[in-house]
């Protein structure tokens, strides 16, 4: 028998070829096959937490974890951003105070910039501001902020009634200036006014308002007489108070027909010369039409555009009709003229239908002394005339230029939303001064400055030379240097107010506590005078013209003391905050002073 494997002979009998080894086949029988264990059937692999972690299903889970992380990081980020933003905005408000409290609103104004840009929709920067604003008398400023502060915030509730105290502060400050230009030039404008010359008819509309340059504050225009002819004048109002704005040149007639380039006013009223003032739509500025009559008429048409502090003369339109003398007729010659250059009547047609059809306000319009053959004035004075003109007399402008008393809203149950009026009033004034709290003898006092939202910060020093120790030989202070806010103004009665802590006085270090600095024994105490006061305490604060007998006894000995002398005056030629809670002091009393 062959191998079949390696084909050595096989010994008969043999199971296995002796040479590889290799089972030798018997005719008919089949080589056995091993059994296979039956495989165990397995669950689904939707539910299995290894199908979940395998393929495609991981790198999910993996994305999944990724931005659930990057959005917890960026969330803790951004609140501990929050907490850190607010708790600087928080130190730069205290800051403030102190600033204001000393008088530097320049760098209060910088620091209150900084505040709104890092939380543009906190409201008390923005209240603040305007209070600064206020005391800088960059009234305009202060009402810019407010609003400002209503737009990014919308609380309508807290930047309501500041807005309209503010406006009426303005105002009152730019109409108190114009009365005071007005009243320098009443010669000039009566004058005028009252058409002293052959030429010249009285006149009563001689004053205007009107805001020219549409930046909030009307200009205030009027016609006063001249060398020759009355002229108008334009005064507009900015943190400086009333500015005259330069006169350029506009018209002038040499009375020959011919233009010369030696005027110095925007326009001329009298001397046979008509005048119009006039707005047109989407104008920033305003039109002067001239009319010069003698044997000709002379027409000339100046626009204004406010630009860079200025009016600007950016149009000039000339209309001539020069009577012709020579010949066996005499005619009128018509010329037209834009900006100098000659131009056809139909340009000159199409050039005056635009500002026909544009005329606005109409602030000043005469038409006194005849017509040109062609009407050509008519034209604007018959639109003109349907309008109504601001113009005014000049006791009529005087009256309407007296400032007026701060509106105040009606009074509400519900205060705690809307600041009260008498706030903003009451803190303004105690702002521009401090209050000192002394017996007039020994070596302690307390000091308080307020800021105009209410905000208070002081300090209670009292000097003992003579308890010293070889570790502090300069001997012993007892200090306490503190801060804090009063809310809530309320007019309790004729010249007399009352107000709220807000919270806690909060102290620089804790009362109690004691340090040696530069051989200096500090013991750190309460804020002497104010130590019964708590959140919720309210004090009173009455104002000059308030009669000081009505006091309680008690207060009026801190007066003498205060004063050093015996005599209560009958009225308070200053302020005094007193606190109906005096402990064993039976009340005190802060005397008012103001800075220098």
């Amino acid at each position: 028998m062959i191998c079949k494997n390696c084909g050595a002979e096989i010994k008969e009998g043999s199971r296995f070829c002796e040479n590889c080894g290799t089972p030798v086949e018997v005719a008919g029988q089949k080589r056995p096959v091993k059994p296979q264990r039956p495989k165990k059937p397995r669950k689904p692999s939707s539910g299995s937490l290894d199908s979940l972690f395998t393929g495609n299903n991981r790198l999910v889970i993996i994305i999944i974890a990724a931005v659930l992380f990057l959005a917890l990081c960026l969330i803790g980020g951004f609140l501990w951003h929050s907490h850190a933003e607010k708790a600087k905005y928080d130190g730069n408000m205290q800051t403030v105070n102190d600033l204001i409290a000393n008088g530097d609103y320049d760098s209060a104004e910088m620091v209150l910039n900084e505040s709104i840009e890092m939380r543009p929709k906190e409201p008390q920067a923005y209240l603040t501001l305007s209070n600064v604003y206020i005391q800088k008398k960059e009234y305009r400023k202060s009402v810019t902020i407010l609003k400002q502060g209503l737009e990014k915030t919308g609380k309508d509730d807290v930047f309501k009634q500041p807005i309209k105290q503010a406006e009426a502060v303005y105002s009152n400050n730019w109409k108190t200036a114009y009365r005071e230009v007005l009243s320098q030039y009443d010669y000039e404008i009566h004058k005028y006014q009252e058409g002293p010359t052959e030429y010249s008819k009285r006149q009563d509309n001689t004053t205007a308002l009107y805001d020219l340059n549409q930046d909030g504050t009307p200009e205030l225009m009027f016609f006063a007489f001249g060398e020759y002819n009355a002229e108008l004048i334009i005064y507009t109002f900015s943190d400086a108070g009333a500015v005259p704005l330069p006169y350029e040149w506009v018209f002038q007639w040499d009375g020959n027909g011919k233009d010369t380039d030696e005027g110095y006013h925007y326009a001329e009223a009298g001397g046979g010369i008509d005048y119009m003032v006039f707005t047109e739509k989407d104008q920033n500025g305003f039109t002067i039409v001239n009319k010069a009559v003698d044997d000709s008429t002379l027409i000339t048409i100046n626009k204004y555009e406010w630009d860079d502090g200025a009016f600007q003369n950016t149009d000039v339109i000339d209309y001539n009709s020069n009577l012709n003398i020579y010949g066996d007729d005499a005619t009128y010659v018509l010329e037209y003229f834009h900006n100098g250059s000659s131009i056809s009547d139909g340009e000159y047609a199409d050039l005056r239908k635009d500002m026909l059809d544009n005329m606005d306000q109409v602030l000043f319009l005469t038409n006194l002394y005849g017509t040109d053959k062609k009407k050509e004035y008519e034209r604007f004075v018959d639109v003109a005339g349907s309008k109504d003109i601001l113009a005014m007399s000049y006791e009529d402008m005087m009256q309407e230029l007296k400032p007026e008393a701060v509106q105040e809203e009606p009074a509400s149950s519900d205060t705690s939303q809307k600041p009260d009026s008498n706030a903003n009033d009451l803190f303004g004034k105690l702002s521009q001064g401090g209050f000192t709290f002394a017996s007039g003898v020994g070596a302690w006092s307390t000091n308080v400055k307020f800021g105009p939202d209410g905000s208070f910060s002081g300090i209670y020093r009292d000097s003992n030379m003579g308890e010293e120790m070889e570790t502090y030989p300069n001997g012993t202070i007892y200090e306490c240097k503190f801060s804090g806010k009063f809310k809530d103004v309320k007019k309790t009665g004729d010249h007399e107010y009352t107000m709220t802590l807000d919270g806690d006085i909060e102290l620089e270090h804790p009362a109690d506590t004691d340090a040696v600095q530069d051989g200096t024994h500090i013991i750190y105490s309460e804020p002497y005078g104010l130590e019964t006061l708590s959140s919720g305490s309210t004090v009173t604060v009455i104002e000059p013209g308030y009669p000081l007998p009505d006091l309680e006894e008690a207060y009026l000995e801190w007066i003498k003391m205060s004063t050093g002398s015996n005599e209560i005056p009958a009225q308070a030629d200053t302020y005094y905050l007193l606190n109906p809670d005096g402990g064993d002091y039976g009340g005190y009393t802060f005397l008012f002073y103001e800075e220098e």
